[in-house]
């Protein structure tokens, strides 16, 4: 399946192709899109039960397009996604709830995926439509693995400052981990998430001058930029992500000017 990430059945397919070549290679929260430090097995939960929110999403999406993209023949084997994601569901909420140990937790996406062919067709056929009619903004997955290191980076940069105070790294480590959970769930969130992290950093660079560490703001602005090409034809994110760089630049020429 194309990996489409801007739409619902894109990132639909993707976990579900994901999570059917699971191996031993894979943790469970490199499947999902968890930070490293998140705490199983009630993460990993949250995360499936935004999975089944990811499946309504589809199916509502599906359902808006025009007639000429016969909604209901795309839909027509759905049911079987449906009932997947509902099961999977079901089975990691009752592990987390029960304290299941993690090894007995992470057996539960090992099991392949029990979908036939027309289903797995359906979904892809869907995510082309939706692809081609009403695509969300998006960063390819060949850019996140990188723009995620860089965060871990500059989350290093920040923690071993001796410019910031402890206020000022415990802030701006917060915001970054923001960005970081923001990169790392688009997979199955889409970009809301990122775009929101986006402006709570922008906002926070002009409002506390105590953060505005020149060496730090050049990183930042470098990894703003990387994150400007990465979003290219994704105007909302790219857009965001314009503004802040030009705010960081705006900051440091007035820092450097005083």
């Amino acid at each position: 399946m194309p990996r489409w990430m801007d739409n619902p059945a894109g990132r639909l397919g993707a976990f579900l192709e994901s999570l059917h070549s699971r191996n031993g290679d894979k943790t469970v929260g490199e499947v999902l899109g968890l930070a490293e430090d998140a705490d199983e097995p009630f993460a990993v939960a949250l995360r499936v039960l935004e999975i089944g929110r990811l499946a309504r999403a589809t199916r509502s999406s599906v359902e808006a397009l025009p007639d000429e993209e016969d909604p209901a023949f795309l839909l027509q084997h759905f049911h079987q996604v449906e009932a997947l994601v509902k099961r999977l569901t079901d089975d990691v909420v009752m592990a987390a709830a029960t304290y299941a140990p993690t090894d007995l937790f992470a057996a539960k996406f090992i099991v392949p995926v029990p979908l036939d062919g027309a289903a797995l067709f359906g979904l892809e056929a869907a995510s082309r439509a939706l692809h081609r009619c009403c695509p969300e903004p998006a960063i390819g997955p060949e850019h996140l693995d990188s723009l995620i290191h860089d965060v871990r980076e500059l989350i290093d940069s920040v923690t071993g400052s001796p410019a910031l105070s402890a206020d000022a790294k415990t802030f701006l480590v917060r915001r970054l981990r923001d960005i970081e959970t923001a990169l790392l769930g688009s997979r199955i969130t889409g970009s809301v998430d990122l775009e929101d992290a986006l402006d709570c950093l922008t906002g926070a660079f002009v409002r506390r001058e105590d953060i505005r560490e020149p060496g730090l703001l050049g990183k930042i602005n470098t990894f703003f930029q990387r994150l400007v090409l990465a979003a290219q034809g994704a105007e909302s994110i790219a857009g965001a992500t314009t503004s802040t760089v030009g705010a960081i630049e705006a900051i440091a020429r007035f820092q450097g000017g005083q």
